[in-house]
């Protein structure tokens, strides 16, 4: 019960540095953000916190549509399992608009790996909740110590950035650092 409540009150937390960063609402998809956080081992969908109804925009700034739950996840649920098999202490995941030129920024600070939907293999595709399992598997093959997966080209799918951490609070405060850089950069 005691990993539990941390990895609930972690989500609470982020929740809240991600609700008072504006800037954040540019990195939104439209699939909208959730920020996942797994127990140690997780195998089940239901080991895994995350925000129920995911983040999305509200008067041009980030709000949650639920609280952390266990269970309210499925896809970076999948993910974060697929990662900890490989990586154990990586149990937080984000999920984020799939920007070419910010994951190229990316790809200069931290170890991103770029997965090209359109070479997924079609028994993978058409079947429902193999996609995500299937790009951190083919990322892994590519790095070991990745940090994000940049997924993209699937027809009918927005290109999606997947970043990885130990917890959701210390996961998205490094992912604002980048963003405000990156923002920086840009300019």
């Amino acid at each position: 019960m005691h990993d539990k409540d941390n990895i609930l009150g972690n989500l609470v937390r982020t929740v809240g540095l991600i609700e008072d960063s504006e800037i954040f609402c540019k990195y939104i998809p439209e699939v909208r953000t959730n920020i996942a956080y797994a127990l140690p081992n997780a195998t089940s969908c239901k080991e895994v916190a995350a925000i129920e109804g995911r983040i999305t925009v509200v008067n041009n700034k980030p709000k949650a549509c639920g609280y952390p739950k266990f269970g309210a996840s499925s896809h970076l649920a999948r993910a974060i399992i697929e990662m900890i098999k490989e990586n154990p202490e990586k149990r937080a995941a984000i999920n984020i608009k799939g920007d070419k030129e910010f994951a190229k920024y990316l790809k200069s600070k931290i170890k991103l790996v770029e997965i090209d939907r359109s070479k997924e293999p079609k028994e993978v595709s058409k079947k429902e909740n193999l996609s995500t399992q299937w790009k951190v598997r083919e990322a892994l093959k590519k790095e070991k110590k990745l940090d994000a997966i940049y997924s993209f080209g699937a027809v009918g799918k927005e290109d999606i950035i997947v970043l990885f951490g130990e917890d959701a609070y210390s996961l998205v405060k490094k992912i604002l650092l980048l963003i405000e850089e990156a923002e920086n950069d840009f300019q």
